[in-house]
């Protein structure tokens, strides 16, 4: 059976983020910080390993004040110039926490774990890099603790090869809806 498209429940999704059909999870809880080393404990995100879904990560707006900026580079067969974007973030919730970044998964737990390990930049950690990217901090690790401490992770389970056109619309809705400065692209 082919997987299709279910507008309205997408519509709805995006109409009630961060509300209800909604989850949130720290990203503190994953992590135990003991000063020179970080443990990393998986057990608060057992329910959706395998699990598909869509997620945004959030940040402290006060991090993005005043704006900060991103250079943004072309596609590695382009030769383009970079383009400087700035950018500030709104905030989405009461304590002034706003939407960084939005994905989509066939795997939460998996993709999680890609944000918030040590990698490389095409290992899933657009949020650590972005941070590194726009001047917030110089050292891979230090932006990953950063990561680790403070983040927020908003997200919705919709599991299997059936969803996968719900999740990438929905993913781009909120893209669109919410404007988060990590997914923002040079032209290609």
């Amino acid at each position: 059976m082919p997987a299709t498209l279910d507008l309205s429940l997408v519509r709805r999704l995006a109409a009630a983020f961060p509300g209800e059909g909604w989850h949130s999870i720290e990203t503190k809880s994953f992590i135990a910080d003991r000063g020179v080393q970080i443990w990393s404990d998986w057990g608060p995100a057992f329910h959706v390993v395998e699990q598909g879904g869509v997620y945004a990560v959030l940040l402290p707006c006060a991090w993005f004040t005043p704006p900060r900026v991103i250079p943004l580079h072309a596609h590695h067969t382009h030769h383009a110039p970079t383009i400087n974007y700035a950018f500030s973030l709104i905030p989405l919730t009461g304590d002034g926490y706003g939407v960084v970044y939005v994905g989509r998964t066939h795997d939460l737990e998996q993709r999680w774990r890609g944000h918030l390990t040590r990698g490389e930049r095409n290992d899933g950690g657009q949020v650590k890099f972005g941070l590194m990217d726009c001047g917030l901090y110089s050292e891979p690790d230090v932006a990953l603790r950063a990561l680790r401490q403070h983040a927020r992770i908003i997200y919705t389970v919709l599991p299997g090869p059936d969803h996968c056109a719900n999740r990438d619309v929905l993913e781009m809705s909120l893209c669109a809806q919410l404007a988060p400065p990590f997914n923002i692209k040079s032209e290609r």
